[in-house]
């Protein structure tokens, strides 16, 4: 069958409309965005080099970048309500709640030396897994100081 101008037309004119009806869809489908921000990153240490001056092959040294990271959330948020006993946290004036948490930046000390990739993992509970996995460290890593850098396989690709 041999379509005609017209028929060539008609289709792309339902196909326009499809693809508005999908995008008008998607975006009554979209939540609005949670109020929850970061207020402050306080950087309470740099340890230049890290690792007892530890070299990890043509990368070299590592540098430490500890802190903390303060923020705040919005309590009556219902992406929020997962938040153990949120409702009852001390608020701020304008309503939300604060929190902390801990972070560290390990990177090349010669930085045009980065791979420009970046491991990024969240904490629990003050620690982190991710090191002692890919460096075949013996102890976990916490974020209070640089730990053992095991095998030191991570450094040695220039991750930071």
């Amino acid at each position: 069958m041999r379509l005609t101008p017209l028929g060539v037309d008609r289709r792309r004119h339902l196909a326009r409309l499809t693809r508005l009806a999908l995008l008008g869809t998607a975006i009554a489908t979209l939540a609005a965005p949670a109020s929850a921000r970061v207020t402050q990153v306080v950087i309470k240490t740099v340890e230049s080099p890290a690792f007892g001056g530890k070299t990890f092959g043509e990368v070299g040294a590592y540098e430490r970048v500890s802190g903390q990271i303060v923020g705040e959330v919005d309590p009556k948020d219902r992406r929020n309500a997962v938040i153990v006993d949120i409702d009852l946290a001390p608020k701020s004036p304008n309503g939300t709640v604060s929190y902390t948490t801990d972070f560290q930046i390990l990177q090349p000390i010669d930085r045009s030396k980065q791979n420009h990739r970046l491991l990024f993992e969240i904490t629990n509970r003050g620690r982190t897994n991710a090191l002692g996995m890919f460096n075949d460290s013996p102890s976990g890593n916490d974020v209070t100081t640089a730990g053992d850098p095991g095998n030191g396989f991570l450094m040695r690709q220039a991750m930071s």
